[in-house]
Parts: C-alpha cells; structure tokens; sequence
C-alpha cells in the first residue's frame, strides 16, 4: 500500500489502516522533509506560541516505525505507472503498490508578477510571518479568506497594525452567509483591523501593495490568502479523471480502480448537497482517510456518507459550520448578534437544510450535524 502526500490526510489513512488491521507494508511518501503535521494550527495557536515545529505533528518520532510505517519523505512523487503498478520518485527509485491512495493536498495560489510574497502552508511558512508579529508592525494580509482572517487576528493580538485588502466587496464570500461575515468583520474592526474591500491591488511587493485607487500601503510583511489549488498534476499525467480535483466515486475510488484519492485534493459526490465537491478541511480529510482504510481493510461496503463540518476561532469567536450551502440559499438568523451566539441556517431553493453556522453556540452545531447526518 502506498500513500502519496504525507499531510495530515495521508497520516491519517496510515495510521487507519494499521487501526483497521491492515498487515500489508504500508509506505506513506511526500516531499517536505519534515514527518507529519498538522496545518491548522498554523495560523491559529502556533503563530501565536513560541513552540517549535514539533510540537503540530502529527504523532510522536517514534511513532511510524513502531506502526511498521515506512516514512519517504523528501521525495515527490513525479510519475504513475497505472499497468506496472508503479510509482517513479525524482530521486530516480520506484514504489511498488497494489493500491495507491492519493492524499496530495493543495498548495497556496501565488502571483506570478509578485514573487517572494509570504504564504502560509507549511511550518517554515508559519515560521517566517511569527519571526514579524510584534507590536508595531506593520502586517498586510492579501485576502479575506480563512487563513488570511486567522493571520490577521493573530497578527492584531501581537500587537501589530494589520490591514486587510480583499478584491470582492465581503469577506469570506464564497463559505459564510453575508450575517456571519459582518460579525466576524466587525470583531477584527474592534481589534484594530483596517478593511480595504472592493477593490484589487494593482501591484504587490514583499512589503507594501498599491491599491486600485493609487493608495499605497506599507508594510513590514505581506502575506498573501488568496486561496489554494489542488495537486491534480500526478493524476492528471496518469490520466485519470480531474476537474478541479480528482474525481472519485462515492467510495473515493478515482477512474482506476486501484487508486482513491482523499481530502484536498479530491472531488467526491457530498451526501449532504448531492453534487460533487471539493473540500478543503481536516475533518474532511480524517473521515476520507477512515473510510478509504475500512475500504481497503475490507470491512467497508457502504458509500461515504460523512457531514461536513467545519471551524475557525477569531478573536475569541469560535465559528463552527456543519453542511455546505451554496450563495443563493435562503438565510435564517436564529438568536441575537449583539449576544455573541447566534446561528446561521441555510435552505436552499426546494427549502431543504444544507448548512448551519454557528458562533459561539456549540449546541446548535452538534444538533445541526445530527439533522444533517439523519438524512445521509
């Protein structure tokens, strides 16, 4: 068994096998030279601690050999042989398998016209933006998505001076209703977070952006949010099914049926929305590695069926989301904004539930996710 992409996704399926009682040999291959982390620390607690890369991975040192997990790390995986069975390394050496797991991930988009721009993906990343926050500085995040957000709070509890630029005219657009947005907007606006949304830089340095408008902001760092794509490319080059993402049936089988692919970098049939998905969460990636090891340890028969759900703490505010809505779905707003703990429901246009966004309101979300899974 191999398993190309040694994130958390792909951990998580090693380490489901051996749970699942999977004797086969078991090699987990990637190309960071690091062993195992977890990412979503990475711009939450870490960059707010003085920890060291150690302390987000995923399992202790010793843990992998004494699974009787083979480790290849510092390799990227160039080429499949799907008749041979085969994968080729750029170090020159090959892996044998009889099922492959693809567990890629995604990485950083990036401005080709703006090199050198911080990013955050990987502990040297997270690294790189701590060594600048601190009070005064200046910290620029280009992009108001998840991780841009997470950085900016981090950023603003350091003491620094941040300003946000987003090119579309709300936050979080493409993933919260517009009521949850302002909330979470208006929690960085009391801690000192400049907005500038509606409008796109016209050019980005390592330390400043030029605005639409002329304006210049300068910074001490840049950082830049702009979203991620998937690492389709091996797959692709095999030829198996990609459309933004690899496409899986809904046993995560890819178009071979000897390769799964799971978690980021994989498009799936959601039981919650009935159409194909791609989804960037570490539940999502834990419950696809789980399932693809039952799967493979022959105790699953059963489609995947898990909910999606989802978290980020700013400011305090924990937002949990069970369910994934689309823009056009129906907004109800049940409790009060102004007692920090309300939550968001989502329909869409046949009045069926699809999301649910809780903040600060625990309850509803495990009800949300319960209700949700009842019909799955």
């Amino acid at each position: 068994m191999v398993i190309v992409g040694a994130g958390h996704t792909g951990a998580q399926a090693a380490i489901a096998l051996r749970a699942e009682g999977f004797e086969g040999h078991v090699v987990l291959t990637g190309d960071e030279e690091a062993p195992p982390y977890n990412r979503p620390p990475l711009s939450k607690s870490f960059l707010k601690s003085t920890s060291d890369a150690v302390s987000v991975a995923v399992r202790p040192e010793g843990f992998w050999a004494e699974q009787d997990i083979t480790l290849q790390l510092g390799r990227r995986s160039v080429a499949i042989d799907r008749t041979a069975r085969k994968i080729a390394l750029d170090d020159g050496s090959e892996l044998d398998f009889d099922r492959l797991v693809l567990a890629m991930g995604s990485r950083p988009r990036t401005i080709p016209t703006a090199p050198g721009i911080a990013t955050l993906r990987t502990t040297k990343d997270a690294l790189r933006v701590r060594s600048v926050l601190r009070p005064g500085a200046r910290v620029i995040l280009v992009g108001a998505g998840y991780i841009g957000l997470e950085v900016a709070a981090a950023a603003c509890e350091a003491g620094a001076e941040v300003t946000v630029v987003e090119a579309a005219p709300d936050i979080l657009r493409r993933t919260l209703s517009g009521a949850t947005a302002r909330y979470l907007q208006t929690a960085h606006e009391r801690a000192g977070a400049r907005f500038l949304l509606g409008s796109a830089p016209r050019t980005i340095r390592p330390t400043g952006v030029e605005m639409g408008s002329g304006e210049n902001v300068e910074g001490d760092v840049v950082v830049l949010g702009i979203g991620v794509q998937p690492n389709v490319e091996l797959a692709e080059n095999a030829g198996l099914a990609v459309l933004d993402g690899v496409v899986v049936d809904e046993h995560l089988r890819t178009s071979d049926p000897n390769i799964f692919a799971i978690g980021d970098c994989a498009r799936f049939p959601c039981a919650v929305t009935g159409r194909p998905v791609r989804l960037e969460s570490v539940q999502n990636g834990t419950d696809q590695a789980r399932h693809v090891a039952r799967t493979l340890a022959g105790e699953a028969t059963a489609p995947y069926r898990s909910v999606p759900y989802f978290w980020t703490e700013q400011h305090g505010h924990k937002v949990m989301i069970a369910g994934v809505s689309a823009p056009d779905d129906d907004v109800q707003v049940r409790g009060n904004l102004e007692d920090d703990s309300f939550s968001v429901f989502r329909h869409d246009a046949e009045g069926r539930l699809t999301a649910v966004e809780s903040v600060n309101a625990p309850h509803d979300h495990v009800a949300a996710r319960r209700t949700l899974g009842g019909r799955t």
